[in-house]
């Protein structure tokens, strides 16, 4: 099983593993490095995996659509 996240929730992965049996290896998220630029395959997957999350992100708009009264 993998858990794409958003890079703003790196931080909370430690924890998760420290409190399931996830490990690291069960995330995927965008590859940053401060101050430095990313090679062409990081660039390349950050640029997949944001295409990824778009595409999820559309899914759920439209099941938001679908049940509209439960859309905040």
């Amino acid at each position: 099983d993998c858990i794409a996240v958003d890079g703003g929730y790196t931080q909370y992965i430690k924890k998760v593993v420290e409190d399931t049996e996830l490990s690291k290896k069960n995330f995927c998220y965008p590859i940053r490095k401060s101050g430095k630029d990313l090679a062409q395959d990081e660039a390349n997957y950050n640029k997949i995996f944001g295409s990824f999350r778009s595409q999820i992100e559309a899914e759920f708009g439209e099941l938001g659509a679908i049940f509209e009264k439960h859309n905040n």
